[in-house]
């Protein structure tokens, strides 16, 4: 019998990133994933806190892409939800 996994569109994107990153050390294929993947701000603005918390998982440099690739989805969420604040704050190197 052969394994299957299931995960939902939030928990498939962390893994992505979390592969991405760690294999090699920058975002591939995750653009505008937080508008694309998911149905409400708040499930964008869900996966943006999860995805600080991944943070101190990497090395410097891919610390750096992850908070890059944050920025870019707050500002995704922004452009399509309109300028009210974002409730993610992005870690500070």
């Amino acid at each position: 019998m052969q394994r299957v996994y299931i995960a939902n569109h939030s928990r498939a994107i962390l893994d992505l990133l979390y592969r991405s990153l760690h294999r090699w050390g920058r975002v591939l294929n995750l653009t505008g994933a937080t508008t694309d993947w998911l149905d409400t701000r708040e499930q964008g603005e869900r996966l943006l806190e999860q995805a600080t918390m991944l943070e101190f998982s990497f090395h410097p440099a891919a610390q750096d892409e992850l908070r890059r690739w944050i920025a870019d989805e707050a500002r995704a969420l922004r452009a399509v939800y309109g300028w009210a604040e974002l409730a993610v704050r992005c870690v500070s190197g």
